[in-house]
């Protein structure tokens, strides 16, 4: 483990300092993963285990399905699947050059789940109460339908008019 600064002799540049005088690193707290696996992606799943996650705080990991990082997680936030979808999901990636928005029509959660924005909307939510901040309750505030209507329009008139999605 890091506790130092990151001083490195470089072959142009003699000795640097990377993390400057007055930075140093910081452990890493938390980690919160959505729909993915991390244990099996990770190329040494064995040293992420054994090195990495027991001086991690916390681990969350919000997902569809039981997976080897739901199995080593300290919570597990249940996801709905995609033809469960109460609200829009939309993804894109750095390889694909698409846009891609699908849901709002799902069939009734089977379990007890939830759409991934409003996981992230209920513990912002609690959040905001335990801190006593209104700012971070309203982070990710879920708002009626009529509300949005008025925010697209409002953002149509200041962006131009774009076909709704």
């Amino acid at each position: 483990m890091v506790t130092g600064p990151l001083i490195v002799e470089t072959p142009k540049f003699g000795r640097k300092n990377f993390t400057g005088d007055t930075h140093m690193p910081t452990p890493t707290k938390v980690i919160w993963t959505t729909n993915v696996n991390l244990i099996n992606n990770a190329k040494h799943a064995y040293m992420v285990i054994r090195d990495v996650n027991p001086h991690v705080d916390m681990i969350v990991t919000q997902d569809i399905e039981m997976t080897s990082s739901c199995e080593l997680s300290d919570f597990v936030l249940p996801a709905n699947s995609w033809v469960e979808f109460q609200t829009s999901e939309v993804t894109a990636s750095c390889s694909n050059p698409f846009l891609q928005i699908w849901g709002r029509d799902g069939i009734d959660p089977l379990f007890d789940s939830v759409d991934d924005v409003m996981i992230m909307a209920k513990v912002a939510e609690r959040l905001g109460e335990n801190l006593d901040d209104p700012a971070v309750r309203r982070l990710l505030e879920v708002r009626p339908r009529r509300q949005r209507r008025d925010l697209h329009a409002a953002s149509a008139r200041r962006f131009g008019n774009h076909p709704r999605l």
